[in-house]
């Protein structure tokens, strides 16, 4: 029988006992996990160790006592080992309990077992032990001297366990919130207190022998567990699963208690509500922290009044979320709070938006479409048409889809054929749909359309043809066009016939010629103007130039560089050698072709053969040199006489000398017309000599102004006179001929100005820097638009200019173009009635045309 005597050591062990067995108690529940198992078996041990201290406190026995501290080593040999593996467990580190690591962790806590039931032998456990002085109830207890295993490996492998296991929790603590940090708080607490207290019963501190106040705090340990089961439902969310989970989650998340306090918020909201990281959201309500969102706070409101769960998409901070409300309940189904999910979903909005005005975009081409857009399934039922299709059939949106098109907007005349073809098509009889299909549209008012079909297949997953898809062109009005070109392509045939006939009959050659390629083209008449046969010219400008008369081919290549280089027509005459030396005058006359660049690609021109007029033109040139020729004489003696006498004016009275002074100036109009008369015959017999030297070009200019510039004062006209800059010092130019055309150009602007009026000259080179442009330009009467083509025809007078000054004989703009035109220049003018004129002079900046003659102008 075992004698034993229960003592205040006794109650206070059992105390430990009653509490660790209520802490196994509640751990057996929620051992259902790992950390749940482990923290189980810790408990299991905690009791064990705890009863086995109560048992031999009670025991009377010594020998019975050293037995029952052997068992009660088990206790503490495994409390520390389980402790680790808790530790391990609850902060996700499971990884590391594995078989091997498990049996490496055991292999101490054996051999110390086996030293503990073998200890009589060896002593490293303990090496001796005595009942203390200190008698407790009828019970002395033992005091153990610790030998050298118990202090150098079983005591520091415990230590080195419970700090460890500590290390993990304090880690894992400074990343959690409350109230989870809670658990972890009281997990540390409940182990650390334990530990100083076997600290202090190990050193010998503790004034009451033999009573072990590890055992005693145990009785803490487990309240604080207990407290934190059932208070922060320790075991029931493990803090660092939560980590791993709610605080990583992309989701926000937001839980409220049923006083609408937020008891958890993750990171993720705190980041989707723009709240500081270091804002204390936990235990505010949650209507005040979103006070800023007036939607949210209305979803608030009902989730709280009525108590459902529902889901809602909200915009919040210009983010789009879909919101989850569930409603919390304990395990007596009772509510106890709210649970908010916020999931992001602006960039699925942003996404859906794009594709939805994609879609609108999409739709928009299809209405700003110029053609019909129309899809059909196989009955010929209207899926899809655009607006292009309404507009052309009449009808409204409505009003035909789901209809079948056939039967509303075909004439019935075409119905039948367009209704076959279209069962073939969808079918699969026709392959390919090489070409359009024309049918007529009946639109809703009853007017016809002619439209042009493309079509194309509309097949399902499986490729079968589940329909088509059409584009149709309003080809109505281009059909009417069409039958308008092929009518006006029949009258143009009948033109260009008789045109044909025409140039045959007139002997008028057209000719084509390619400024790139220097490619000459020419018609049937142009080999006959030319004595030729097809094959004797190979369509080359550089044959044709064998053809052209050797004293004409330079001016005639110039005249052709001026139309090219400045934009305008070319116009000359010159003669041809035929194959026997025989020589024929041919009148040419060309316009230039542009390309897109406003650049000439092309001349196209028609030849002529005006020799006859050629010797008629030389046999009056000639009879008017004679007549001329014999007028002088004459004319001149009585402009002698004329002055001679009045020069004497002892012999005459007045009378006599207005008679002489009147027969004086009649006489020198009558030179200057026989002047003009042997100047004409001379430029038409080609006896015309041009001398170009070196001049200055400005001072020539100059000496003609100011040699006007009596009569300009004395109209009050006002002159104004602009030179270039980059006009040459000297340009190459007959100074006579040159001083004639400005001379009569400047003279003509001061007669036909009235007084008061104004004249500019200007001497400029163009934009090619390549050509010298003479102007001159005045607000005189002008030119009738009517008789503007005539200005530079021989004896030519505009009737408003025959009105103002009647001396002119119609030959002067004919002399000057004649001289401009031989020495390689070009003159044009610009006029309108009562607004004024501008004559231009233009010549290349390499000078005039040298021409060997033998008599120059008067």
């Amino acid at each position: 029988m075992i004698d034993y005597s229960c003592n205040y050591y006794t109650l206070i062990y059992s105390v430990s006992v009653l509490i660790t067995a209520f802490l196994v108690l509640v751990s057996w529940r929620r051992k259902s996990d790992r950390v749940g198992a482990s923290f189980f078996y810790l408990s299991l041990f905690l009791f064990y160790w705890s009863l086995i201290g109560a048992v031999e406190s009670a025991v009377i026995a010594p020998d019975l006592k050293v037995i029952l501290s052997k068992f009660d080593y088990i206790g503490a040999i495994f409390v520390p080992f389980f402790f680790l593996i808790f530790s391990f467990n609850y902060n996700k580190l499971d990884f590391y309990i594995n078989t091997k690591n498990i049996c490496l962790l055991l292999v101490v806590p054996f051999i110390t077992l086996i030293l503990v039931f073998t200890n009589e032998y060896h002593g490293l456990i303990w090496s001796h032990y005595h009942l203390s002085g200190y008698k407790v109830g009828l019970v002395y207890p033992i005091v153990y001297r610790y030998g050298l295993w118990f202090w150098f490996v079983h005591l520091t492998y415990s230590y080195t366990l419970l700090f460890l296991g500590s290390f993990l929790f304090i880690k894992n603590f400074l990343k959690l919130k409350k109230p989870h940090s809670y658990q972890v708080s009281v997990i540390l607490i409940g182990v650390l207190i334990p530990l100083i207290a076997n600290i202090f019963y190990i050193s010998g501190f503790f004034r009451f022998p033999g009573l072990d106040i590890t055992r005693i705090s145990f009785s803490l340990t487990g309240i604080l567990f207990v407290i934190a089961i059932f208070y922060w439902k320790f075991l029931d969310l493990i803090p660092l699963a939560r980590s791993l989970l709610v605080e990583k989650m992309s989701d926000g998340l937001i839980v409220v208690d049923r006083a609408n306090k937020i008891i958890d918020i993750n990171p993720s909201a705190l980041s989707f509500f723009n709240l500081k990281n270091n804002f204390n959201a936990l235990g505010r309500d949650l209507e005040k922290v979103f006070s800023f969102c007036p939607d949210l706070k209305k979803i608030i409101e009902i989730s709280k009044s009525f108590r459902i769960n529902f889901k809602k998409q909200i915009e919040i901070n210009k983010k789009y979320f879909d919101l989850s409300v569930e409603q919390l309940f304990d395990k007596d189904n009772k509510p106890y709070g709210r649970l908010f999910v916020f999931r992001d979903i602006s960039r699925m909005k942003s996404i859906e938006d794009k594709l939805k005005d994609e879609r609108e975009m999409a739709q928009k081409y299809l209405d700003i479409a110029k053609v019909v857009l129309l899809a059909l399934d196989k009955s010929g039922n209207v899926l899809m048409v655009n607006k292009k299709g309404l507009e052309i059939s009449g009808f409204k949106k409505e009003e035909l889809i789901g209809k079948n098109w056939f039967k509303i907007c075909l004439p019935k005349e075409e119905q039948e054929r367009v209704l076959t073809f279209f069962k073939k098509l969808v079918s699969g009889k026709i392959k390919k749909i090489d070409e359009s299909f024309e049918n007529e549209i009946l639109s809703k008012k009853g007017d016809r359309k002619l439209v042009a079909w493309s079509s194309t297949f509309i097949r399902n997953n499986s490729g079968k043809i589940i329909g088509t898809l059409s584009s149709g062109e309003d080809i109505t009005i281009k059909r009417k066009n069409e039958e308008i070109i092929k009518e006006n392509s029949r009258k143009l045939g009948r033109l260009l016939h008789h045109l044909k006939l025409a140039t045959e009959s007139a002997q008028i050659g057209i000719w084509d010629l390619n400024l790139k390629t220097k490619a000459l083209i020419w018609d049937d008449q142009m080999y006959k103007l030319y004595g030729l046969k097809r094959g004797e010219f190979d369509g080359k400008f550089d044959s044709w130039k064998k053809f052209c008369h050797p004293d004409d081919l330079s001016r005639v290549e110039k005249e052709i560089e001026l139309a090219i280089s400045s934009g305008s027509n070319f116009n000359s005459v010159f003669r041809i050698v035929f194959p026997d030396d025989s020589i024929k005058y041919i009148k040419a006359f060309a316009n230039l072709v542009f390309d897109k660049k406003n650049k000439p690609y092309k001349m196209i021109g028609v030849n002529f053969d005006v020799t006859e007029e050629k010797e008629v033109d030389k046999a009056k040139s000639e009879f008017v040199s004679l007549a001329s020729h014999q007028l002088r004489t004459p004319l001149t003696a009585i402009n002698w006489y004329t002055e001679m006498l009045l020069e004497d004016d002892d012999k005459i009275d007045e009378d006599q000398r207005s008679y002489l002074e009147e027969i004086h100036t009649s006489n020198q109009h009558l030179v200057g017309l026989v002047n003009s008369l042997l100047n004409v015959s001379r430029i038409e017999l080609d006896s015309l000599m041009i001398d170009p030297e070196k001049i200055n070009l400005v001072e020539l200019v100059d000496d003609i102004a100011n040699f006007h510039k009596i009569i300009m004062d004395s109209k009050k006209i006002k002159f104004y006179r602009r030179i270039a800059k980059d006009i040459p010092s000297k340009f190459l130019a007959d100074k006579r001929l040159l001083g004639m055309v400005f001379q009569n150009i400047l003279s003509n602007s001061i007669n036909y100005t009235p007084d008061g009026g104004s004249i500019r000259l200007s001497l400029n080179l163009d934009k090619s820097k390549k050509n010298i442009i003479f102007k001159i330009a005045d607000n005189g009467y002008g030119i009738p638009k009517s008789q503007q083509a005539k200005i530079f025809t021989k004896l030519f007078r505009a009737d408003n200019a025959q009105k103002i000054d009647t001396s002119g004989t119609g030959l002067g703009l004919y002399i000057v173009k004649s001289i401009v035109d031989k020495s390689g220049g070009k003159i044009w003018f610009e006029s309108a009635e009562n607004k004024g004129t501008s004559f231009y002079v233009f010549f290349p900046l390499e000078g005039m045309n040298k021409i060997i003659g033998f008599k120059s102008l008067l």
